[in-house]
């Protein structure tokens, strides 16, 4: 009975703990079941069309057509294991013609750059992710 109660204790104690620390830590978490909103927005050109196809291992979102100054966007939440990941594939005319194609993981639970909503604006340069907090658009990659 001593033996159970010590561990009862010792287990509350390190519950307390990481919920502790992960509450007061400075970087991104993504536990477990935590709502991810991903939004991609077309900030190219008024006379661009955004192709997007994102996917997971799990789950196909199709092919998208966004229209300049529009957005797709999309929810999930993080599984059991942590291990969820989003990529899509992108294309467009830039300005001077010429087709400008990349790809890129949009969310990584195992490797988190963003938390709730992760706000991505594709412009001519490159893709940038929008950091609410300093107000700013942290390049990604460039076309």
């Amino acid at each position: 009975m001593k033996r159970l109660h010590s561990l009862v204790l010792t287990s509350t104690f390190l519950l307390l703990y990481v919920t502790q620390v992960g509450f007061s830590s400075p970087f991104v978490i993504n536990a477990p079941f935590d709502e991810i909103t991903v939004h991609i927005r077309n900030q190219i050109s008024p006379e661009s069309v955004l192709y997007l196809h994102c996917r997971s291992k799990d789950d196909d979102l199709g092919v998208h057509y966004i229209y300049f100054d529009q957005e797709f966007h999309w929810h999930f939440r993080v599984n059991l294991w942590g291990t969820t990941l989003f990529w899509c594939n992108l294309s467009s005319p830039a300005p001077s013609g010429q087709p400008k194609n990349g790809s890129l993981v949009v969310f990584d639970a195992e490797h988190p750059i963003c938390s709730e909503d992760c706000i991505y604006r594709v412009e001519f340069p490159g893709v940038c992710l929008v950091n609410q907090e300093k107000q700013t658009c942290e390049e990604i990659i460039k076309w």
